[in-house]
């Protein structure tokens, strides 16, 4: 694995260790290239990645910052720069996208999970997550739907935490049709053992990813609002799922009930005194808690229109939940496809699919105008 040149004696000698660019990585979303190089240096191969821009002529001291080895001769320098750039005509390219849910791609309506979903570009279409950890499917559909049917379906309580978990994405095409004005927030709420978390992994994250904490799907509070916001910004249409709010009592659920549900994070200036564009973000929040975020507010009646508790026990008993924790570590990251496809072929009738259940529930349970009539429209998006 090395680079030689032909001297003036005619006698091969090497130069420098084999180096090559192995890899060419398009940003699906800006089109911006990185390239993978592959240096054989000792006593193992090291591969890094660079901006495209940095493939230059000013490369030869990065290249030998990564451990390629090499003489101060300008002519040898030269050749090896064109033999790098040579290289790339064989490089692989590989498409990465850094966002997920919902976006505008060659002006083709494109949900984005581990693979685009609703592009028709076969190349695009292999375009991969850049935290595969997060979203990479494991086992199969059919095991996933098996798990489903036998262990979710018939507890009534499980089958709403699974519409919970896909609620995301068509809150969000609900919202861009102005059939609906605010992100719904949902909280599951009960002392240790009642099924919350594994309701959470297995009926709701399983459906778009890993169920794993801080790896996966499920997110926390460990972080300032701004960095909260700015990460529901970064997967517009996937569920906000985030566990155990109890261990940050120091957040103020106040203001926090009265941003998220609006979509958007507060306005904000910048050091030159010029407002900095606010994150956006939307789809559905999933909290946990042992203890009623509404009780933690200040107890205006308008926060109570802004997120539905439900204090429930989620699995049948402890037996249950090992179940379901044992077959939805290993199936996951799949029904998100069939889901969006649907989703997909058939935006034109959710609105009315939800004014029909809106019709029901306000039937059913007695309409009033107000903070009730906000309530039954998250109802209405479950149902839905």
């Amino acid at each position: 694995h090395a680079i030689e040149v032909k001297g003036p004696d005619g006698n091969h000698h090497k130069i420098c260790e084999e180096v090559a660019i192995r890899t060419v990585i398009i940003d699906l979303l800006s089109g911006k290239q990185e390239v993978e190089f592959e240096i054989f240096a000792n006593p193992e191969p090291v591969r890094f990645t660079l901006p495209r821009e940095k493939v230059n002529r000013r490369l030869m001291p990065t290249l030998i910052s990564y451990g390629l080895t090499m003489i101060d001769n300008q002519d040898e320098t030269d050749i090896l720069l064109e033999l790098v750039w040579d290289s790339e005509q064989n490089a692989e390219r590989v498409y990465r996208h850094n966002r997920l849910g919902f976006c505008e791609i060659d002006r083709e309506l494109v949900f984005l999970a581990h693979h685009p979903i609703g592009l028709s570009s076969d190349r695009k279409l292999l375009s991969e997550y850049a935290v595969p950890e997060r979203t990479k499917p494991a086992g199969t559909l059919c095991s996933w739907m098996k798990l489903v049917e036998k262990e979710i379906l018939g507890h009534v309580n499980l089958e709403l935490a699974l519409a919970l978990g896909a609620c995301a994405p068509v809150a969000h095409l609900l919202r861009e049709d102005k059939v609906i004005t605010l992100v719904p927030i949902f909280a599951l709420i009960g002392a240790s053992s009642t099924g919350k978390t594994i309701s959470v992994k297995a009926a709701m994250a399983s459906i778009f990813g890993s169920a794993e904490e801080d790896i996966g799907m499920i997110m926390n509070l460990n972080a300032t609002q701004n960095a909260f916001v700015a990460q529901l910004a970064q997967a517009y249409a996937m569920p906000a799922l985030i566990d155990e709010t109890s261990s940050v009592p120091e957040w103020d659920f106040t203001k926090l009930l009265y941003t998220l549900p609006t979509g958007r994070d507060k306005l904000r200036c910048g050091s030159d005194g010029c407002i900095k564009e606010a994150a956006r973000f939307s789809g559905a929040i999933v909290l946990t808690g042992e203890r009623s975020l509404l009780e933690q507010t200040n107890g205006n009646r308008g926060i109570w229109g802004r997120i539905l508790e439900f204090t429930l026990p989620w699995t049948d008993d402890e037996a249950h939940a090992q179940r379901l924790e044992r077959g939805f570590r290993c199936n996951y990251g799949l029904a998100v496809y069939p889901l969006i496809r649907w989703l997909l072929k058939y935006r034109a009738i959710l609105p009315k699919i939800f004014d029909a259940q809106y019709s029901r529930l306000k039937k059913a349970i007695g309409y009033s105008p107000g903070i009730e009539d906000r309530l039954i429209k998250m109802y209405a998006i479950i149902m839905t």
